[in-house]
């Protein structure tokens, strides 16, 4: 069998972006998806972006604070 680097469901839960507190709209048709801790736009959203470059999970991701009052 040939193992290629993919995206696995797992990983894709530890670093999603739409549940990290860095995650913005930059409303830029070109680049939709911003990180503001990683400090950069992209087409596609921001996690898997690095998964791709580096081959591991974001390490900037922090999850939402989810007890907002």
């Amino acid at each position: 069998m040939n193992k290629t680097p993919s995206i696995e469901p797992h990983t894709q839960k530890k670093a999603d972006c739409n549940v990290c507190r860095h995650l913005f709209i930059t409303y830029e048709p070109r680049f939709p998806y911003a990180c503001r801790k990683l400090s950069f736009k992209s087409q596609r959203m921001p996690h898997l972006e690095v998964l791709e470059a580096s081959g591991e999970i974001c390490a900037g991701f922090e999850p939402k604070n989810s007890s907002q009052s």
